[in-house]
This record gives structure tokens, sequence and C-alpha cells, in this order.
């Protein structure tokens, strides 16, 4: 948001406008009336102005300058984002003797003088009178004083005032706050010597404001009070903090003991020592607050009584003192840190005030002091010694937790958690219990998905030895239908090869039946793993087996379940649609084997091929010689090779050794997944040679 000002001389140029455009031409008048509304328009931040100097208003050689301007006939300063900037020495701003107004806008600067604002006078300030109003700020640092005492009252009405000086704002009667105003005062920390962010020689008085005060001295904001009937710090509907070394606030002084507080629905932080002090009397009415740190004194009062009459929404985060000898905790409290009431003073616990003390604090008292409780003061319950009182009621016991009961919220790696209630009190406490970790569970049966597969936590379902699929393809067609046989005498699990190319499964059934992946079965690329727990289910007899793909027809697996005089062998039948037949020849003296036809097979063949799945594949060996690609040593290379090869690979069954020479399709003297692959492209002429040796 923008400030608008418009002066005489702005004026007259607008008016000049006017007579323009009724003389000239329309399109000339627009284009220079937009130019003077754009300058009337800039913000006032454009003409801030800065002067090596103070302003002395009372001065005969005095002239107004951009930013500041004096109106004698009303004693009004006005700033206008003006800085001023001094050498150490002499006034930021000189005015003359009676009632002077400063006018804010925008954001001001005094720095660097002896005085930041004075007032001309005849070793008196009766009458001198300052107000300071506004929508702006003024901000007084690094002078000596942020003003003196050459003023009598000084009243900030809804401005904003800020001093960071070595001593504060001192006057000789009245500091007045109101309508919204900000004020935020310091002094020099860590001198005791300085003057106070606020000195007032009489009352200091905030209403519907904000006041901050920081001191290093040996107090903050002060209503003093010398040669005079009374003094009194009043606040009303405003919040005030209190950052001070020493009190935070006080009013009286020992020339003056008849210094009073009044606060009414207001918020009191107080960061300092301790709170408000009132040599005299102090009244609290309505819905104050007190906001603390620990067990503070927050109000008191030297000679006179505390009244209060508190609102329902009043708290005090702490205690007050009255007549420096009672000490009374208003409003329920719990304490932190251990205390000792002082010599000579009661604490007082009003009725319908609780003082809780927290597990391992205590209160002590000096000699000669006492505990008077008409409220309630709870003790943990195996700290019944933990405060003596002197007259009313006894401390009332708390916290006994004796039955847990398990909150059952371990996991496999963190402990869990039990709770007990208090026997006393509906206060809970709730306590790990160390070693009941449950430790992970992982299925031996892999999970998989599209991509991987893993081994799967049951109780968290975490996951380890995650692996990506690695699919050796047999041929390119879909098998359309496989035959095994389980004996319950000889259990295994029972392994398909069914070759996906790509085709998502989304289940197996077993006559209707829904099996569970996982439990029932597992699947690995194209091996389709029956669990022996759910073959031994079945009932002896022929079980079918539907396994269903998205976008394909299901493939059909027949189970025979055997009876008492079953074989301990197991028989996996797989018919394929297609297969491409390359015959190959392979001499010890050339290991290298060619292509008997170079022409393919290209009509559909029902066929069907027998492999017996047996512990170790067996046959003649035909020693000296190596026929690279025949793994079931039947003296052909073919697509049976490339079954069995899988199967051995993935360790399903195990090759002598001459089957596993023959099987070293790469010759680099290991039977692994590269020979599978290279014995594949050999069978589909992408290679016309064995072994495919790696250059």
């Amino acid at each position: 948001m923008y400030t608008f000002t418009y002066s005489n001389k702005q004026k007259d140029e607008f008016e000049e406008v006017n007579r323009m455009f009724r003389t000239k031409s329309k399109k000339w008048i627009a284009c220079l009336l937009a130019v003077v509304i754009s300058a009337l328009m800039l913000p006032v931040s454009v003409f801030a102005a800065e002067y090596d100097q103070g302003i002395d208003v009372t001065a005969d050689d005095y002239t107004d300058r951009q930013g500041y301007k004096w109106d004698s006939a009303t004693n009004t300063l006005t700033l206008t984002n003006v800085t001023l900037i001094g050498d150490g020495t002499g006034k930021g701003i000189l005015l003359p003797q009676g009632e002077v107004t400063i006018v804010l806008e925008g954001e001001n600067i005094i720095q660097g003088f002896s005085e930041g604002v004075a007032q001309k006078n005849n070793n008196s300030s009766k009458d001198n009178l300052l107000q300071i109003t506004g929508s702006g700020s003024l901000t007084v640092s690094q002078c000596n004083f942020m003003s003196s005492g050459s003023f009598e009252n000084v009243t900030v009405d809804g401005a904003k005032l800020v001093g960071n000086n070595t001593n504060g704002l001192v006057m000789n009667g009245n500091f007045v706050a109101k309508n919204g105003a900000y004020i935020d005062l310091s002094v020099a920390d860590g001198d005791s010597n300085a003057w106070n962010p606020i000195y007032a020689n009489g009352n200091i008085e905030i209403y519907d404001s904000t006041l901050i005060s920081h001191s290093g001295a040996t107090g903050g904001i002060w209503a003093v009070g010398v040669g005079k009937d009374s003094s009194l710090l009043k606040f009303v509907n405003s919040n005030i903090t209190l950052n001070d070394s020493g009190w935070g606030a006080q009013s009286g002084s020992v020339q003056n003991p008849n210094g009073n507080v009044y606060i009414e629905n207001s918020t009191i932080t107080v960061n300092s020592i301790a709170g408000i002090f009132a040599d005299n009397s102090a009244e609290v009415v309505g819905n104050v607050k007190f906001i603390t740190e620990n067990n503070k004194q927050i109000l008191r009062t030297n000679t006179g009584e505390i009244t209060l009459n508190l609102g329902e929404q009043a708290d005090f985060q702490g205690y007050i003192n009255a007549k420096g000898t009672e000490v009374t905790f208003p409003t329920d409290y719990i304490l932190a840190e251990n205390w000792e009431i002082a010599a000579g003073r009661t604490l007082t616990i009003p009725e319908g005030v609780t003082l809780t003390l927290s597990d391992g604090v205590n209160i002590t008292k000096a000699e000669g002091s006492q505990i008077i409780n008409h409220g309630t003061i709870l003790v943990p319950c195996d700290a019944l010694n933990a405060v003596e009182v002197d007259g009313g009621n006894a401390p009332a016991k708390h916290h006994s937790f004796n039955n847990y009961i398990s909150n059952h919220d371990a996991t496999c790696s963190q402990d869990g958690t039990e709770t007990s209630v208090c026997d006393n009190c509906d206060v809970t406490d709730t306590r790990v219990v160390t070693g009941s970790a449950l430790g992970h569970n992982f299925n031996e049966v892999w999970s998989t998905d599209a991509s991987q597969h893993w081994h799967e936590c049951t109780i968290c379902h975490e996951k380890k030895d995650i692996a990506d699929h690695s699919f050796a393809w047999i041929v390119d067609k879909e098998a359309t239908e496989t035959e095994a046989t389980f004996d319950p005498q000889d259990p295994t699990d029972i392994i398909f090869t069914i070759i996906t190319n790509g085709h998502v499964l989304t289940g197996i059934t077993e006559d209707g039946n829904a099996l569970q992946q996982g439990t029932d079965y597992a699947v690995n690329g194209s091996q389709f793993r029956f669990n022996r727990s759910y073959l031994e289910t079945l009932t002896e007899g022929k079980h079918t087996l539907h396994v269903t793909f998205a976008t394909c027809p299901d493939v059909v697996l027949t189970i025979q379940v055997l009876g008492q005089s079953g074989t301990t062998e197991t028989t996996v039948t797989t018919e394929e649609t297609t297969t491409t037949e390359t015959e190959t020849t392979s001499s010890a003296a050339d290991t290298t084997s060619e292509t008997a036809s170079s022409e393919s097979t290209t009509e559909t063949v029902a066929s069907t091929t027998e492999t017996t799945a047996q512990t170790t594949a067996s046959s003649s060996e035909v020693l000296g010689q190596v026929l690279y690609g025949d793994v079931n040593l039947d003296g052909r290379v073919d697509i049976t090779d490339a079954v069995l090869l899988n199967k051995a690979t993935a360790g399903v069954v195990t090759l002598n050794d001459t089957a596993r020479q023959n099987a070293d399709c790469d010759a680099d003297g290991m039977t692994d997944t590269n020979d599978a692959t290279v014995l594949l492209r050999f069978l589909v002429q992408i290679i016309n040679n064995l072994p495919e040796m790696a250059e």
C-alpha cells in the first residue's frame, strides 16, 4: 500500500493541466496528464532523504527540507522517510517549549547523537509536552539518551517508536501509549549505570498497545514518582513483554513508597529475573495472563495488598508475593524445579487452586517460613515428603503405577510399549518393553511380481533377497498342457515350465478353487513351483489346474496324485504348439557344429516330448569327445537339450561330468545361464557354430 501526498506546487501543476485540457488537443493533454499523475502517485519512499546533521526548529535560520517540515502555527513537525546521522554530539531533533507534536510518515531514523529528541527549556520541563503520532515509525539508536528529561509528559498515539541506546526515554512526568501504539525500547546490556528503557517520574500507562522492554541495567520500565503523592503502573488491554536483568517493571521508590500497579485484560510475558513490583499495592482485573518459565515471581507488593478479580480465562504461570511475605499461586500451576520458601515468608495455596509437583521436585522451607494449604498440593505418590505443610490440607499423593498392559505395538524391529493408569488419578505412564521386538519371519517361498522376486516377512511384509527376474525362453509359443505326478510317499515340490512370453498371470485355480500365490505356489520367470505343503492336501487321483493369463487362453495343468503303492519318480510332460528343429553334428577334433539343413520347418508340428525329472541326468559317457549342446547325451542337439540345461542352471537337476562338458556352450569352463542363452541362439540359427567363445 502506498501513501500519496500532494504539495502546493503539485496542486498548481494539476490545475495547469486542467486549464490546458480545456484549450489544447485531447491527445496531447492526455499524454501530459498521464505524466503528471504518474509523478503524483509515486510512493513516499522515493523521496527519502538523509542528512549528516540534526533538525533544530528553534534556530533562526531553520528552513524546511525534503523529508521534514515545521508548522509553527501548530507546533507540529512532520517527518517523512528522513534519516538524521550525528557524530555523537548534539540533538537529533530540538523542539521549542510548550506542546509539540511529531507526525510520523514512513520510516524515520535518528542515529548517533548525544540525545535523540529534546526540547529547549529554561531549566524546567514544566508544560513541555510531546505527542508522537502518525502511521509511520521513528527509530532512535546509538545515542547516549533517547531523551534526557526535557519533556514533562510524552504520549505515543498509534505510532511506532523504537529505541536502542545507552539510556532510555526519560521524562519528569507521565508516559502514555494508546490506540495501537507499538513501543520497543532497549538500553545498554550489562551496564548497571544505564537509565531504564522508560523512566517516568510520574505514571506509565499503556492502553490497547504493545510494549517491549529490554534492559541490562538493574530494572526495566519505572514509574518513579519522586516528589509526588503516588505513582501508577497501568496496563489495560495490552501486550507487555519484559526482558530485563532485574525487575521487569516497577512503580514507586524509596522516596515515594506509594507506588501502585493496575492490570486489566492484558498479557504479561516475563522473561526478566522478576516480574512487576509495586512499592504499595496491586490490583489485577479480568482475563489477565502472566506467562513465564519455571517458578518465577511475577507480581509483588511491598506494603499493600494484591487484589485479584480474575476472569475465567486468567492464567498465572508463576507466583505472586503480597507484602513481601505472603507467596500465592492464584491459579493451577505445575512446579517443574526445586523451590525454597525464603525466611519469614508464607506460601498460601488458595481454595480451588492445585499446585502439582513434578517428579523429583521438592519445596523446602527456610527458617521462619511456612506453607498454608487451603487448596490442593499434589505430589508424586512415591514422594510424600516432598513438601510439608503447616496448616490446612495435607498433601495428596499421585502417580502410583502398577498394572501395566501391553499396547501390542511391537514390530519386527522395534520394541513395544505397555501402559499403566495411576492408582490414585487418571494419569498414565507408558514405558518401552525392552526385547519385545518380534523379529522378522521371512517366507521360504519366493514372492514375485512382473519384474522381481523376493522373500517377504510374514509379519511386517519387509522384503529381502530382492532380485530381477532372469528369463531364458525355450520356445516362442505358449505351452498348452502339462502333466505331472505327485507321490505322497516321497513328497517334493513340482515345477512346471510355462513360457509366458510376457503375458501377465492373473491367477491359478484347482477344480474351481483359487490357489494363493506365495502359499500354494510361487512363480519365478517361466518356472511355476507348486509347494509340497499344497500338494499334500490333494486327494488320490487326477487334479486339473487352470493357469489364467490376461491376454491369452488358459494353460491347463494336470497333477496325478498316487496312492500308497505309488512310485518315487515325478514325470513332467510339456506339450508345445510349435518347434523349430535344427540338426547339428560335432566331433572331438572339430568342436564346431554345422547346420545339416539350412531350411527351418515352418509347419505346426503336434508333438509330445517326455522328460524324466531325476536327481541326476544319466547316460553313457564318451570319453575324449565333447558334443556341445548335447546336454541329455542322446547324440542330438535340439530343444530337449535347452529344456534340460535351463533346469540345470535353475538347480532343479544335476548334470554328470559329460553332460556338464557338453552344456558348456561358451567354453568358459562353467555351466550357467549364458550357456543356455548361447544354446538358444544356436537353435534359432542366430549363430551357426558351437561353442560360441568370447573374443
